[in-house]
């Protein structure tokens, strides 16, 4: 039972988890880390613009959970209500982590040219 205030529009808004764009966001990012830093050696400024892209993403979703504390504590809300992104947020920790590795080590790129090595050898 809440016995908190009556939520309006945005609190609502606020309390619900993140939607579509979260997630969409997530799978861009780890795509575009995937397919472009890791694979191209001399782009550290593509690498940069990624890192950045990252670093915007972490920050909307840090600003969400921070006024989501202020709904909560304007309210009146449960603090288990502050808990609902925490899903969300390992998983997007769990693949900055795995395309950072990716990105460093470059691994794509260098998997796929010790695949294609044999063919490259026969053809030069």
């Amino acid at each position: 039972m809440n016995l908190g205030r009556p939520l309006d529009r945005t609190a609502l808004m606020l309390l619900r988890p993140i939607g579509w764009w979260g997630t969409a966001s997530l799978r861009v990012l780890a795509t575009a880390g995937v397919v472009g830093p890791a694979w191209l050696t001399p782009a550290r400024g593509w690498a940069c613009l990624w890192l950045l892209a990252w670093g915007a993403f972490m920050a909307a979703c840090w600003v969400r959970g921070i006024v989501r504390f202020f709904v909560v504590q304007r309210y009146r809300q449960p603090l288990k209500c502050l808990r609902i992104d925490d899903p969300f947020r390992m998983r997007a920790r769990k693949a900055f982590a795995w395309v950072t590795l990716l990105v460093l080590t470059q691994l794509p790129f260098r998997v796929a040219l010790l695949m294609s090595r044999p063919w490259l050898d026969h053809r030069a």
